[in-house]
């Protein structure tokens, strides 16, 4: 499922788009970047740490990073790896919320999604609280996140949405507008 089921997040965002095409094909040109981005870093980690070390880290590239030494003037970039972690990590969880009011407020039927900020701001900010308090905690909690709701989010909604969406269609059920369709 990870990290190929987080793009349902994505199938959410794209409808709200002015200009679709250009979404679509950014969408595939950012995927294949980052594919190629991943797949070098973790060949750099590989060759660095070997394939023991590299299976038993929580963190591999931030060990990897620890090991740079150019001239005895540049080390410790661990800074800067912990950094870049922790912008990656906040642009992915704001496009996670926006997903989700989107979701929201197409299932409320909300016309104004600023409605639901604040209350989706505050069940994130519970709920982040709420699962896990220290880093073993972390693991566990996602290894059932995986199992059970990653398929249940990834694979099951959406076919059970797509199944409606088709029951629709063939049956000739009209969709109601969304507050994406107003904008088009």
């Amino acid at each position: 499922m990870f990290p190929f089921g987080e793009m349902i997040c994505f199938t959410t965002i794209l409808p709200s788009l002015n200009k679709r095409q250009s979404g679509r094909k950014t969408g595939v040109i950012a995927l294949i970047c980052s594919a190629v981005i991943l797949s070098m870093t973790h060949a750099v980690e590989i060759a660095v740490l070997g394939s023991d070390m590299y299976g038993r880290a929580a963190f591999p590239l931030l060990i990897t990073i620890s090991k740079v030494n150019i001239g005895d003037f540049l080390q410790r970039m661990d800074v800067i790896v912990i950094l870049t972690l922790i912008i990656g990590n906040f642009f992915k969880i704001a496009v996670f919320c926006y997903a989700a009011l989107i979701v929201a407020s197409d299932l409320f039927k909300v016309n104004e999604q600023s409605e639901l900020v604040l209350p989706i701001g505050t069940v994130v900010l519970l709920t982040a609280m709420m699962i896990a308090s220290n880093w073993p905690g972390h693991i566990q909690e996602g290894q059932l996140t995986i199992k059970f709701l990653l398929p249940l989010f990834s694979v099951v909604i959406p076919v059970l949405l797509l199944a409606i969406h088709l029951i629709r269609k063939r049956f000739g059920r009209p969709r109601p507008n969304t507050p994406a369709d107003e904008k088009r």
